[in-house]
């Protein structure tokens, strides 16, 4: 059975995507690539580390029932992971493409953040670029920002990404949205849980603000 790269999918700041084969199975295998300008010894820590929570991450979240891209290999030599390619278009092209049932598909990228909440583990980058329907499946993927033990803080942060991730790409619908997602969150932790995230949410976003200001009557020094 062949295992093997084919293409590069995507370069990024912190890792490189290839699609490839594992023992004939169509795959993603993602490379945390060395940073020259880390230390030698603190960047193979850095990325050992990250892979390794990465791969924890993808468990937690098969465990509390969302669905993620199967985990075939984990490499530490390589600082690599070998994951199910799931093929379908993502949440971002749907909107972008005109996708019918808006509400349907924010509601369940709700309900898919709620069932990572609600085994204390947050994504770190929830935009609609890193959701994938496959069927009537939504795929949540690339945990590499992700972390375990979460706070209400961290949970607010996760949401308050999402929110700041919709505004920024699909302005139009983005309030109606993050509402429909909400609502969805509520869903799977419950009306009271939801309700104190949001309102983490609220004060992030205030924090936001004030800073914003303070920057505008006072620039930093050149």
């Amino acid at each position: 059975m062949e295992t093997r790269r084919v293409r590069l999918v995507k370069k990024g700041a912190e890792a490189e995507l290839w699609f490839g084969y594992w023992l004939g199975l169509p795959s993603i295998f993602k490379v945390r690539r060395e940073k020259p300008y880390r230390p030698a010894e603190l960047d193979r820590w850095v990325r050992v580390r990250r892979t390794v929570t990465e791969a924890r991450l993808l468990h937690e979240a098969y465990l509390a029932g969302l669905a993620v891209p199967s985990l075939y290999h984990v490499d530490l030599d390589k600082t690599m992971i070998v994951m199910e390619y799931v093929e379908g278009p993502t949440a971002k092209e749907l909107v972008e493409g005109g996708y019918k049932d808006l509400e349907w598909l924010f509601r369940e990228m709700g309900r898919g953040i709620g069932l990572l909440h609600s085994r204390r583990v947050v994504h770190g980058d929830l935009t609609t670029s890193n959701v994938i329907m496959r069927g009537s499946k939504l795929y949540f993927i690339d945990f590499g920002l992700g972390d375990k033990n979460a706070r209400l803080e961290d949970m607010g942060v996760d949401l308050h990404l999402f929110l700041r991730a919709l505004e920024n790409t699909h302005y139009d619908v983005a309030s109606r949205a993050f509402e429909w997602a909400m609502e969805g969150y509520a869903e799977v932790v419950g009306e009271s849980q939801a309700k104190a995230v949001r309102e983490k949410v609220r004060e992030i976003r205030m924090r936001g603000r004030h800073v914003m200001e303070r920057r505008k009557r006072k620039p930093f020094p050149v």
